[in-house]
């Protein structure tokens, strides 16, 4: 009996062909171009070993540490997007530029410029508020302007002038250009010591209302809801919301009503009201007596609201200034152009 299974034997040869036949059928399967693909791609997948990099104590100590300097850098950039977010211009309501949504208008009347009380005579350096600043750039620079200047500079230094020079311009600080809602046009500052601070017919805190303003707030009580008589003179809270008082005459010497009359003020404030009357639309005007009426002439009637009354003052109140109702009437032309009312008993 011949063993097949013994080297060399019939048995062997054939499973010696066998196993060839299957390592050949291997490598063909893997020579095949989407298997070598497929083992390409396992191979890829493979994670990659990293060698661990270990960094000493002294530098993530300091990296973790975060500086005093960025810390203050970023609170600054933080300070900066809140304010420049604050004044992106808002979607104007037609007719005025009034309309910010609530948040923003109270944060605009927050806003109060103060000049330093030792600043340089110079009209530059006494006027601060942006947007008066870009529109009146030209009038500053006229020689009427430069002139007077250079006058007040002088007098300022000889002689007692009121208002103080950093609240020459207050009514301008209190309320942009393109903020004015209403107008209300004086003569000239009260001549009585610590009186005048800039605003039309205001006085400052602590001193008796004169008797125009007394006559004011009389007429306040019957015309506008709610208006309580306050025992202060100060108006500072209608210019933050939009009340322009302007006296013609921006300065004047002490105890000598209308000494700085002729002195070019006149010719500039003229300006400003025709720069409201020609850049802005539905605003108010309020006129009273004579002289604030002579105003009218610089004032565009089918852009603004024009109201004449007669002079709040106890030689003309009883002659048409008491039930004139011109502070409702202002009031009922703002809400007719979707503009905010002044609120006259905000003192």
């Amino acid at each position: 009996m011949i063993d097949d299974s013994r080297p060399g034997g019939p048995t062997s040869d054939a499973n010696h062909a066998s196993e060839k036949r299957r390592k050949t059928g291997e490598r063909k399967e893997e020579t095949r171009p989407e298997n070598r693909s497929l083992k390409r791609l396992s191979m890829e997948n493979q994670p990659e070993k990293v060698k661990k990099v270990v960094i000493p104590d002294m530098f993530t100590r300091a990296l973790k540490r975060k500086p005093a300097d960025a810390l203050k850098v970023t609170q600054t950039m933080g300070a900066i997007q809140k304010h420049s977010e604050s004044t992106l211009p808002e979607k104007k309501i037609e007719g005025n530029s009034e309309g910010p949504p609530e948040k923003l208008r109270k944060m605009e009347e927050e806003v109060d410029l103060r000049v330093p009380k030792d600043v340089e005579f110079a009209f530059k350096r006494l006027l601060i508020e942006p947007k008066w600043t870009r529109v009146l750039e030209k009038e500053f620079d006229s020689n009427n302007m430069k002139n007077l200047e250079t006058r007040l500079r002088a007098l300022y230094k000889e002689k007692k002038i009121f208002p103080p020079k950093h609240e020459i311009f207050t009514a301008f600080h209190l309320r942009p250009f393109d903020r004015v809602k209403v107008v209300i046009i004086g003569q000239d500052p009260y001549h009585g010591d610590n009186q005048a601070h800039g605003l039309s017919f205001s006085v400052k805190k602590g001193i008796t209302p004169p008797p125009s303003l007394k006559n004011i707030y009389k007429e306040l009580s019957n015309d506008h809801p709610g208006f309580v008589i306050p025992e202060h003179g100060f108006l500072e809270g209608w210019a933050k919301q939009g009340v322009f008082m302007l006296n013609a005459a921006l300065t004047v010497e002490a105890h000598k009503a209308n000494s700085h009359a002729d002195f070019g003020w006149h010719q500039f404030t003229d300006r400003v009201i025709k720069l409201l009357s020609e850049k802005r639309k539905n605003v108010v005007f309020l006129l009273w007596g004579r002289f604030a009426q002579d105003k009218g002439k610089f004032i565009d009637k089918s852009k603004h609201c024009i109201i004449k009354t007669n002079h709040p003052s106890p030689l003309s109140a009883h002659n048409g200034w008491f039930g004139c109702g011109c502070f409702s009437q202002a009031n009922a032309f703002l809400k007719s152009k979707s503009i905010e009312p002044i609120d006259w008993s905000k003192l």
